[in-house]
């Protein structure tokens, strides 16, 4: 389980839990008064993983990332994502690793960075109501 501050503040906290069928992101604050935590369910795209395991790119930021991320395949590449940095769909270190060459994959050297950033127009009222206490679903 990893449990970390979200952004600009300490008040609210995002929890990732890693499953053996995917993983789990929710909030908490200390101004909560219910303590019941809500939790989104996500994939984590243990097939492509298998695929890709002894891709030394995958392999690296698997490790790196101490097990949190997920795998997926965008625009026929690739992609592992470390959940550590970010939101779910929002992450900064995504990293596509292979392009598909029907049915495999070939490995992409050097693999390729992106940053996918929260809509600051959504995100931060929602940071700032879930913060105060407010039970609201996370932007997406």
């Amino acid at each position: 389980m990893l449990v970390t501050s979200a952004p600009l503040n300490t008040i609210l906290w995002r929890i990732v839990a890693i499953t053996p069928d995917g993983y789990l992101e929710g909030y908490t604050s200390l101004l909560d008064r219910d303590r019941s935590i809500a939790f989104d369910r996500f994939a984590r795209g243990e097939e492509l993983h298998a695929q890709l395991r002894d891709n030394s790119a995958v392999a690296t930021i698997a490790r790196f990332s101490r097990g949190f991320f997920k795998m997926s395949e965008r625009e026929g590449r690739a992609v592992i994502t470390d959940l550590r940095m970010g939101m779910e769909p929002n992450y900064t270190f995504n990293f596509e690793v292979a392009q598909r060459q029907s049915p495999t994959f070939a490995a992409l050297t050097p693999p390729m960075r992106y940053s996918q950033r929260l809509d600051a127009g959504n995100g931060l009222p929602w940071l700032w109501r879930r913060a105060m206490g407010e039970k609201l679903p996370p932007p997406r």
